[in-house]
């Protein structure tokens, strides 16, 4: 097998990733995980009827 062209790393990268260390990925989440670099989704159920009507246009669209 052939990763990203190379022969030899489709043999390696397992290895390279349990390798990785507990701290290692905490320091990865803290850099990257940051209250001020998130977004929050909030998916809210719709009415049966709601859906049957056939648009996707969002809630208050101008038609």
């Amino acid at each position: 097998a052939v990763l990203f062209g190379d022969p030899q790393l489709a043999l390696s990268a397992v290895g390279r990733v349990l390798d990785i260390t507990a701290e290692e990925v905490r320091e990865a989440a803290e850099a990257a995980l940051r209250p001020d670099n998130r977004a929050v989704l909030v998916y809210e159920p719709i009415e049966p009827a709601d859906e049957a009507e056939g648009t996707d246009e969002p809630e208050g669209a101008d038609k």
